[in-house]
């Protein structure tokens, strides 16, 4: 473990080397001089662009992840214990085994091109040691930081953290912003890059990668049990697929996620089973009428029965239908303020698939 994370930094030094050397862009001197009070922006609420749309609530509880939105789909991190929002069109990959990068489409068509890039890396246990001192120890020995360059704090997931604005190690030098916070006695650091003047031509997109991941961050306190044969990433991976079908109100590629049957269902109510050309039809026509702008929620099947009353809804589909998530979703009905429950069903081949929707018009309370 300890020479793949050796080797990680090994590799994550090469990345922001690359970057650096694109060759419309100098590079900095040995000794720059940065205003870092220009980049010292409001972190613990930051403004989002005026036309983003994040529908997730700013302040969620422990285990309750945003879903996808017309701002920013759901990545669950289920190993290292948080979820958060990746913006539309970005791509996240594992990399060693021991971090998450984001980044954003690449903004040229060179070998290397210049693109926004997140890391989020759990380090490891913090001992007991203090914030304050765990991050001045990273940052001295991963950040070479200009002179006016100060501790400045910030929440992530609604924990203290501390960030820093500095150059990194190396011959090679890209200006990053670097941040770090303990959950759990655990370290975690997020390496932002590129920031700073360098590259104004990927800013909009270092700030939108930021913003989004850090209004969404949550921790998983207390993460919903894994299953039997129940592959997470793919659940999540199929699950954006449905709530982008949804939000586009895209009814053909809906259909193609639904099962042999469809299950409309009112709540405390009997519901029916009907073909996907039938469901298709009376979303466009009823439930989807009002074109209100849909929102999701996840929440674990414990917490959802809680909402729901005591009523866990697995329980209420027969022995054949295998629920594995059940999505909460604002913005139903003929004037847009009802509720539904988003039923995914994975069948005894292991593929997922759009079973059905539960359907409270005055919501479920």
């Amino acid at each position: 473990m300890k020479m793949n994370r050796q080797m990680f930094y090994i590799l994550l030094l090469f990345a922001i080397m690359i970057t650096a050397c694109q060759p419309t862009v100098p590079t900095p001197s040995a000794s720059p001089v940065v205003d870092v009070s220009t980049l010292a922006m409001p972190i613990t609420a930051p403004t989002l662009p005026p036309t983003s749309v994040l529908i997730a609530p700013q302040q969620v509880s422990a285990s309750t992840c945003p879903v996808a939105t017309t701002y920013g789909t759901l990545y669950i991190n289920q190993e290292d214990g948080y979820c958060l929002l990746v913006p539309l069109g970005y791509e996240t990959r594992r990399e060693n085994n021991i971090a998450l990068r984001i980044s954003s489409p690449p903004l040229d068509q060179s070998l290397d091109p210049v693109q926004a890039v997140l890391y989020i890396v759990k380090e490891g246990a913090a001992k007991g040691r203090d914030l304050e001192t765990t991050a001045n120890e990273y940052f001295s020995a991963n950040i070479n930081v200009p002179s006016n360059s100060n501790l400045i704090p910030l929440t992530i997931g609604g924990e203290q953290g501390f960030i820093k604005h500095g150059f990194t190690t190396g011959e090679r030098q890209l200006f990053v912003r670097s941040a770090i916070v303990i959950h759990n006695d655990t370290t975690y650091h997020m390496t932002l890059y590129p920031v700073g003047p360098d590259f104004p031509q990927a800013t909009q997109d270092v700030e939108r990668l930021w913003d989004t991941a850090l209004n969404s961050f949550t921790w998983l306190s207390n993460p919903p049990p894994m299953t039997g044969g129940l592959d997470q990433d793919k659940l999540t991976a199929f699950t954006r697929l449905i709530t982008g079908a949804l939000l586009s109100r895209n009814y053909d590629l809906l259909q193609t996620y639904m099962g042999e049957r469809f299950n409309i269902s009112s709540w405390r109510a009997e519901g029916s089973e009907m073909t996907p050309a039938e469901a298709v039809e009376k979303l466009r026509t009823y439930f989807l009428a009002s074109q209100t702008q849909l929102n999701f929620l996840l929440l674990p099947f414990d917490m959802l029965t809680q909402e729901l009353g005591g009523v866990d809804p697995r329980t209420l589909y027969g022995p054949d239908v295998n629920v594995v998530s059940a999505l909460n979703s604002m913005g139903w009905g003929p004037e847009g303020t009802g509720e539904a429950l988003i039923i995914i069903a994975q069948a005894p081949d292991g593929h997922f698939y759009f079973y059905g929707i539960l359907i409270a018009l005055n919501g479920f309370k």
